[in-house]
């Protein structure tokens, strides 16, 4: 069997030998053999533990047989997203470059009008692509912050000049209120996808009434708690504890559904700022996500602590 350890020429001859099958659920990895050049230096009561050591032999064998399939399997799936993604961006790029060249020649306001409303179109797929990426980083352990220091007023203009439109369309109204002060130290792109996330929610599942954004000082937490808050349907109590589950989609009537992707993309981003989600609801009452920012060196102060409790 050519599976088997061959001896080398020096060897001495096996005269005697003690084999145990190496099984793992049921499936045959192997067979642990011991030899010895002297005849009859194994006997029956050496079994039971060699069968012990052949069977913490199996789960180390059948562990890092586990181990490999999911390492091929990861980078399988790290194929698949950037293809995917980079699948996705190139006809994205195409129609914004089209977009481009008819705004040039619209010959009036609703031409315009349209033309805007396809470019939201383009961007907010190109969002929704950046989501999947870094869902993905995150799970890996590879989601970077590019962190500066702003004061979260800044973050209300990409939210609305991404989504007032939307709400205008919708018949509902969009009332941004973020202080200047204190500063928060954070990835201002990622946190505005953040907002723009929650925002685009809010109002796809909001018939009437408004949607909020504010913040506030969490003087306990030495945090920055913001809040986006609608007048929906609301969430049932039973899918709270999952929204930010990946692909997870609430039953909720109102709205299309959407990949089940951008409320697990705002948890990764504000766990990776040192901060916490949550959401607050019932249904026909509308629904509040909540979410901190530590202050402005408030991180650098726990990483400083942490460095000096090791």
């Amino acid at each position: 069997d050519p599976r088997w350890l061959v001896l080398h020429a020096g060897a001495s001859p096996v005269r005697s030998a003690l084999a145990i099958p190496l099984i793992s659920e049921e499936s045959e990895l192997g067979v642990l053999t011991l030899t010895h050049s002297e005849p009859r230096r194994f006997s029956a009561e050496l079994v039971p533990l060699v069968t012990a050591v052949a069977a913490q032999v199996s789960s180390a064998l059948h562990n890092a047989s586990l181990y490999t399939r999911l390492k091929a399997a990861e980078a399988a799936r790290e194929y698949f997203v950037h293809m995917l993604t980079h699948d996705l961006r190139g006809p994205l790029s195409g129609i914004a470059g089209c977009l481009h060249v008819l705004g040039l020649s619209a010959r009036n306001e609703t031409e315009q009008q349209f033309l805007a409303m396809a470019r939201r179109a383009c961007a907010a797929q190109e969002e929704l692509i950046d989501d999947i990426l870094d869902v993905y980083r995150a799970d890996s352990g590879l989601l970077a912050l590019e962190r500066t220091r702003f004061a979260p007023a800044a973050l209300a203009a990409p939210v609305l000049d991404q989504l007032a439109g939307a709400a205008v369309e919708r018949g509902i109204a969009l009332t941004i209120d973020l202080p200047e002060s204190p500063l928060i130290e954070a990835d201002r792109n990622k946190l505005g996808r953040v907002l723009i996330n929650l925002v685009s929610n809010a109002i796809k599942f909001t018939r009437r009434g408004g949607v909020t954004v504010h913040a506030c000082v969490d003087v306990a937490a030495d945090a920055v708690e913001f809040a986006v808050r609608d007048t929906g349907v609301g969430i049932p109590p039973e899918d709270l504890p999952r929204i930010f589950d990946r692909f997870f989609r609430s039953e909720r009537p109102g709205g299309r559904r959407g990949t089940g992707l951008g409320l697990s993309f705002c948890r990764e981003v504000v766990l990776a700022h040192g901060g916490r989600i949550w959401a607050e609801s019932a249904p026909e009452t509308g629904t509040t996500i909540r979410f901190t920012i530590p202050c402005e060196g408030v991180q650098n102060d726990q990483v400083a602590r942490a460095d000096r409790g090791r």
